[in-house]
């Protein structure tokens, strides 16, 4: 649960987004090894930048990397 908080903290100091998209976006994450998917991207996060995108897969990156999800 750390992980998560640390992660909703990182992101969202970049971005603003509902809570609830915070927690999906952590779960797409987890479930396809730190990188959105065609579908969340097309989807659930079509608002993004592929710069944004970036950021948000660097930051699950170094936070999984740090607690062993990676």
């Amino acid at each position: 649960m750390e992980a998560y908080d640390t992660f909703v903290s990182r992101i969202q100091a970049l971005f603003d987004m509902p809570k609830s998209k915070f927690d999906l976006l952590w779960r797409f994450l987890q479930q396809n090894q730190g990188k959105l998917s065609k579908h969340a991207k097309e989807k659930e996060f079509s608002q993004l930048t592929d710069k944004e995108e970036q950021q948000i897969e660097k930051v699950f990156e170094e936070i999984a990397g740090a607690t062993g999800l990676g």
